[in-house]
């Protein structure tokens, strides 16, 4: 907020009202450990501030705004049953953590690549419908997981941990947000993600990924899907089979980064 040159202090001035309430940080706390009158707590500690401000009275807050930070799926409450919330791939210990990972390190893997989407045309710079397209062109080679169906299969883990295990890679193409949530499924599951942004992970998980992208997944530009200049089928095949059991050795060390921690 700081670089707009058009701040003021004085709030009698301001065309809008800025308020420094991070949304994004303060759900993030409670999403799987609370219930709601918990995770509603400070939000309805913030608006009984403003209630109280003089700034809010003038037009009863409809000059106020505040940021996120988080995309509107973090926000939604379909249950308020904690059996319907939390991770389900959580482990109880570090031993099943060791074992998962060399289940999936060793793990025969049928299809090239996979994709597990809808296609979702109205989004203008999505490229998911090219993706799709040329998944399904790739018989036998491109797994399709169709999240639009209306058994809601990518509303679970299980059949989309299931594709992505018998997957060698996995495509992750920028959806409401830059990072799908799919993309630590692939992860879990030991498949090498196949990015088409850079801030898909490599601008915002420093923290967190090797700073050497190369070494765990694979960068195919946008544009090039877009303009159909690149077969994707073509560019993962020229892998060799040394370089994939590395690349795969480097996305199973990042599980236990992509995890609760284990009780034990």
């Amino acid at each position: 907020m700081k670089q707009y040159k058009c701040l003021t202090n004085n709030s009698s001035m301001a065309s809008a009202v800025f308020v420094p309430f991070y949304a994004g940080l303060d759900v993030g706390r409670y999403l799987w450990d609370y219930n709601t009158s918990v995770r509603d707590s400070l939000p309805y500690d913030i608006v009984d501030w403003l209630r109280n401000r003089a700034e809010w009275k003038r037009l009863w807050g409809r000059d106020h705004f505040f940021v996120a930070g988080r995309i509107a799926w973090y926000f939604r409450r379909p249950t308020g049953n904690q059996p319907d919330w939390g991770n389900k791939l959580m482990p109880s210990t570090y031993i099943d953590v060791i074992h998962w990972q060399k289940q999936v390190r060793s793990r025969k893997r049928q299809y090239l690549f996979s994709f597990a989407s809808a296609p979702h045309p109205t989004m203008n710079d999505s490229i998911r419908v090219q993706i799709i397209n040329q998944c399904l062109t790739s018989k036998n080679i491109c797994k399709f997981l169709d999240c639009n169906s209306g058994a809601n299969k990518c509303g679970t883990p299980v059949q989309v941990i299931e594709v992505f295990r018998n997957s060698v890679f996995c495509l992750q193409p920028p959806g409401d947000s830059y990072t799908r949530c799919l993309m630590f499924d692939s992860i879990l599951a030991g498949c090498i993600p196949v990015f088409f942004h850079p801030y898909s992970a490599y601008a915002q998980y420093i923290w967190y990924f090797p700073k050497n992208y190369t070494s765990y997944s694979v960068y195919i530009p946008a544009n090039d899907i877009k303009h159909g200049s690149v077969s994707i089928n073509e560019s993962l095949s020229r892998f060799s089979e040394d370089r994939v059991v590395a690349m795969r050795k480097e996305v199973v060390k990042l599980i236990p980064k992509v995890i609760w921690r284990p009780q034990v």
